[in-house]
């Protein structure tokens, strides 16, 4: 992921790839305290309670950084993430913030003795909190163009699940050249470039059905 950025950052200084990069890591870290509440419960993996805390607080300090600003390393003005003042972007950050506060209080009571009925309840609070978090991502990867550019949706199966779930850079690395396409407008005058995103499960038979 960093070298997406540096070499986007290159090309383009005012395109926010870290803020974006973050964004994505925020879905990762959900799905990642989903699947440790779960395996938790199942004797001899790998998944604590100190671990889901961890990740709690961090996709919190992530959340306020995205809101407000930040830096994400040190020394770097390329990683710098620039405050939210779009609107558009705090109203959805706000969505995701009102799917984590309800999603926080299971994660909170997830133990090695979880029932059934809680477990279900942080999947079903992830996936809200997830689909929020997707559309912020999708915001932030995408330049705003005027009403006058025509779009241009680009159809993109990528494997966000499954064996191989490798979507995640993937779809990074097509909203940063998405974000240099649409500024420059060198590849395609008049035209403003949107990827569809399309989760094929790394799974053949799933992606001919689309």
């Amino acid at each position: 992921e960093d070298v997406l950025v540096d070499e986007a950052w290159k090309a383009d200084p005012s395109l926010q790839g870290s803020k974006i990069v973050l964004a994505s890591r925020q879905l990762a870290l959900l799905q990642s305290m989903c699947r440790d509440s779960v395996l938790m419960t199942r004797s001899g993996l790998n998944a604590t309670t100190e671990g889901i805390a961890a990740s709690m607080r961090s996709f919190e300090a992530n959340h306020k950084i995205l809101l407000e600003g930040g830096s994400v390393r040190r020394l770097a003005a390329k990683t710098d993430v620039a405050e939210t003042t779009d609107l558009d972007a705090i109203n959805l950050m706000k969505a995701v913030e009102d799917q984590w506060t309800a999603l926080k209080g299971h994660l909170q009571k997830a133990t090695p003795q979880s029932t059934e009925a809680l477990l279900r309840s942080v999947v079903e609070g992830t996936a809200a909190a997830a689909e929020s978090m997707e559309a912020v991502v999708t915001f932030f990867g995408t330049t705003t163009r005027s009403t006058t550019m025509l779009s241009l949706e680009i159809l993109a199966p990528i494997p966000l699940t499954g064996d191989w779930p490798a979507g995640q850079t993937l779809r990074l690395a097509a909203q940063l050249a998405e974000g240099l396409i649409n500024k420059e407008q060198r590849i395609l005058p008049g035209f403003n470039l949107k990827h569809v995103f399309y989760d094929d499960k790394c799974d053949p038979s799933k992606g001919s059905q689309i």
